[in-house]
């Protein structure tokens, strides 16, 4: 394998954005957080490896339990829903949680990514159709897309490729025998038939374990070895990749910032550590 020189190192990270989830949420985290660098963690860990076998169609069905402020929303409901619509534009999302108030939050949060100048620039080729996108909903030139409901809200006539359940039910209503059998029913009889592919659709759970008897312990005993819920004790990580997209990120007044000369002779990096 040949040296290949990135005279400006935006160069090599918009690459490495492009192909490794985990270097994308590092550079994003800035834009979205409101903080220098994410602090990265073997949580985070864990889900950017379980997004990643869901990529690559090694599962179907994947349960991330964490408690609340693990950053799980942001990374999957809104990161990797934009990141994987630069990826294959036709799909489609559906993302479901328990309020209105945070459905709204999720769509905005997608909108804002996908909007932005550092999203458009990594990821030309995703374009918001402004004529066939509203509040709750965003729809991109070729056909995929993304809407944002909740337990209150509709889904009649609307199903996706990927569905993803971000916290189900509020805390202060999970030790309520009657809030858990609605939100457990509604489940069974209206969202488990939503998927356009039922043998290839997926469905990723972002819940918190609340009770013995929650959304998480009836998928447990129903789905008992179909779906996957162990986190793996380090995630397969292209070391090299990270520690170069940690160092350019690092810089941040240096990223996504074209008018400013980066031009380095120095700057020669193996394009293996892109792969």
């Amino acid at each position: 394998m040949t040296e290949h020189a990135f005279e400006d190192p935006q160069d090599l990270l918009i690459e490495l954005c492009q192909e490794d989830f985990s270097v994308y949420v590092r550079t994003a985290w800035p834009w979205i957080d409101g903080r220098d660098l994410i602090d990265w963690n073997s949580k985070i860990d864990a889900m950017a490896y379980r997004l990643e076998q869901v990529q690559f169609g090694e599962i179907r069905r994947s349960l991330i339990n964490l408690p609340p402020l693990n950053a799980e929303t942001k990374i999957v409901s809104v990161l990797w829903v934009a990141w994987r619509l630069d990826m294959d534009p036709t799909l489609n999302f559906v993302s479901v949680s328990y309020s209105n108030g945070l459905s709204a939050k999720i769509a905005r949060d997608c909108r804002s990514v996908m909007e932005s100048r550092w999203y458009r620039e990594i990821f030309s080729g995703t374009i918001i159709s402004k004529s066939r996108s509203a509040a709750y909903h965003v729809e991109v030139t070729k056909g995929g897309g993304w809407l944002a409901t909740s337990v209150a809200g509709t889904l009649t006539g609307r199903g996706g490729d990927i569905i993803i359940l971000d916290h189900f039910i509020k805390p202060d209503e999970a030790h309520s025998q009657a809030a858990r059998k609605s939100v457990n029913k509604w489940f069974q009889s209206t969202f488990a038939s939503r998927l356009d592919d039922k043998q290839k659709g997926v469905i990723i759970f972002v819940l918190q374990r609340l009770h013995e008897v929650d959304l998480s312990g009836m998928l447990l005993e129903k789905w008992a070895g179909t779906i996957s819920r162990r986190q793996p004790f380090q995630r397969r990580m292209k070391q090299s990749c990270s520690r170069v997209a940690a160092c350019i990120a690092a810089t941040k007044p240096m990223c996504f910032t074209p008018s400013e000369n980066h031009t380095n002779s120095s700057a020669t990096l193996k394009r293996q550590w892109a792969r």
